[in-house]
C-alpha cells in the first residue's frame, strides 16, 4: 500500500547507508530516500609479503561499509519490483530473470532476515538474485537505483551473489547508469553515491576482486573503467564531492590490498593505480565537513577518530595504504612502475600536503606510511 511504501521509504531514510569506513553521517539529496555515510568498517586481512619495515603496510585491511537498516528497503524495492514486472512485455529478456528473483523460487530469500546474510542462501539462489540485481539496473534510471544500490552494497558479501551480477554485466550498468557521471542531479546522486559503495564492499574480498577481473578482456576493460572514474573523482576537489571522495580513496585502498596480482590481468589495472595514485596525493581533498559533504570518521585501519573536517587526512591515509599495498604485493615490477614515473619526486612533491594531515590528525600515521612507502622504493 502507499501507507507502507512511505513507512519504508522513511525507515530507508533513517539507516545509515555506506561510506566505506566511516561513522559520520551525510545526507544525500534523494527523491524518497536520504543516504547517509556511516559505518566503521569491519576487515579481511588478505596476504601480503613480509618485509620488516613495514608494519603499517602488512598490517592493513580493506574496508567495508555495512551498517544500515535493510528491511524497509528490501520490502520497498520488492514490492517497486513486482510492479515493474507486471508492466514488463512477456519477451523482454529481463523478464524471466526478475520473475525467478522475485515470485520464483528464489523469491523466499529476499526477506529481511536473509538479506542480512546473503551468505547463506544457496549458491543458485545467490547467483540467480545477483543476476536480478544487474537487470534492475539495466531496467530502471540512475534516478531510481537508489534502493538497488543500497541493498547491493550488503549482497556482495556474497561470493555467488557478486558472480551473478558481475556475470551479467552488473558492473557495466553501473558505468553506464549511477557512475556515468559524478556530477549527477540531486535525484540520482545518492545513487552514485551506493554504486561507490557496492564497489568497494566488492572489492573488499580477495573472492570478490577475482569475480570482477575474471571473464577475460570485457571484465578488464569494466575494471580500468571502474579505476578512470575513481580517479575522476579523486582529481576533483569541490567541497560536494567531499563523500565521494573518500569513498573512492576506500575503492583504492581495497582493490590495492585484494587484486589477484598473480593473474595477467591485473598488470593494467596496478600500472593504472599505481600512476594515479601519485598525483592524486598532491590534489586538494575537498574542504567540506558535516551534513553537507561528508566529513566521516575513519574509525580506521591505522588510526581511530578525527572529526569532519578530516577528509584529507582519511584521503591521504587511504591513498598512502593502497600505494604501499601495491608496492608490497605487486614486488618487482610495481617498484619498477613506481620508480619509472618517479614515485619519490611524487612524494616530495606531496609533501606539504601531506604534512599537513599528519600534523592536524597525527592518528591516521600519515608519516609513518610515507616512511614505510620509501622503504619499499629505496630496496628497488
Amino acid at each position: 500500500t502507499a501507507g507502507a511504501e512511505k513507512a519504508a521509504a522513511a525507515t530507508v531514510a533513517a539507516g545509515t547507508a555506506a561510506a566505506a569506513g566511516t561513522a559520520t553521517a551525510t545526507a544525500v539529496a534523494a527523491p524518497t530516500v536520504a543516504a547517509a555515510a556511516g559505518d566503521v568498517a569491519t576487515r579481511q586481512q588478505p596476504q601480503l609479503q613480509t618485509h620488516s619495515r613495514t608494519p603499517l603496510l602488512q598490517a592493513a585491511q580493506p574496508l567495508r561499509a555495512l551498517a544500515g537498516e535493510t528491511a524497509g528497503a528490501l520490502a520497498k524495492l520488492t514490492n517497486d519490483a513486482l510492479r515493474h514486472i507486471e508492466s514488463m512485455e512477456a519477451t523482454s529478456p529481463n523478464r524471466s530473470v526478475l520473475v525467478e528473483a522475485f515470485r520464483g523460487a528464489h523469491a523466499r530469500h529476499l526477506h529481511a532476515g536473509s538479506a542480512l546474510s546473503p551468505q547463506a542462501w544457496p549458491q543458485d539462489a545467490a547467483t540467480a538474485i545477483g543476476e536480478a540485481w544487474a537487470a534492475l539496473l539495466q531496467e530502471w534510471p540512475p534516478s531510481r537505483q537508489f534502493l538497488p544500490l543500497y541493498l547491493a552494497r550488503v549482497l556482495v558479501v556474497s561470493e555467488s551473489f557478486v558472480a551473478g551480477f558481475v556475470n551479467a554485466s552488473g558492473v557495466e550498468r553501473m558505468l553506464s547508469g549511477a557512475l556515468a557521471s559524478t556530477e549527477q542531479a540531486s535525484s540520482s546522486r545518492g545513487a552514485t553515491l551506493m554504486a561507490l559503495t557496492t564497489v568497494s564492499n566488492l572489492v573488499a574480498s580477495p573472492a570478490g576482486a577475482r569475480n570482477l577481473v575474471a571473464g577475460g578482456a570485457r571484465n578488464l576493460q569494466s575494471v580500468l573503467a571502474l579505476i578512470e572514474v575513481v580517479f575522476e573523482i579523486l582529481r576533483d576537489d569541490s567541497s560536494a564531492s567531499a563523500d565521494m571522495s573518500l569513498l573512492a580513496s576506500a575503492i583504492v585502498q581495497n582493490l590495492a590490498l585484494t587484486l589477484p596480482m598473480s593473474d595477467e590481468l591485473a598488470e593494467e589495472p596496478k600500472l593504472l593505480m599505481i600512476t594515479g595514485i601519485l598525483p592524486a596525493l598532491s590534489t586538494p581533498a575537498p574542504s567540506g565537513d558535516g551534513e553537507n559533504s561528508g566529513g566521516v570518521n575513519n574509525g580506521g585501519a591505522n588510526g581511530g577518530g578525527g572529526g569532519g573536517g578530516d577528509c584529507a587526512a582519511q584521503r591521504h591515509q587511504r591513498l598512502l595504504t593502497g600505494l604501499g599495498a601495491l608496492l608490497l604485493r605487486g614486488g618487482e615490477d610495481a617498484r619498477a612502475i613506481a620508480e619509472s614515473i618517479d614515485a619519490l619526486g611524487e612524494l616530495k612533491r606531496a609533501a606539504s600536503a601531506l604534512a599537513l594531515s599528519a600534523k592536524a590528525f597525527p592518528h591516521y600515521k600519515i608519516d609513518e606510511l610515507c616512511r614505510e612507502i620509501r622503504a619499499l622504493l629505496s630496496d628497488s
